[in-house]
C-alpha cells in the first residue's frame, strides 16, 4: 500500500489544493483500508 502522502499528491493533481489539504483524509483512509482484513470485511475466513 502506498504512503498517504502519495495518495494526497494524487488528489492534489486531480482536485487542486495542497498536499496538506488531503493528508488527514488519506491517513484515515489508509488506516481503514489496512484494517479491513482484521475486521473480517474483506477476504476473511472467520465466521
Amino acid at each position: 500500500m502506498a504512503h498517504p502522502y502519495h495518495h494526497a499528491l494524487s488528489s492534489v493533481k486531480k482536485w487542486g489544493g495542497t498536499v496538506d489539504d488531503f493528508m488527514a483524509v488519506h491517513a484515515w483512509l489508509d488506516v481503514i483500508w489496512t484494517g479491513k482484513d482484521f475486521l473480517g470485511a474483506k477476504g476473511s475466513d472467520s465466521p
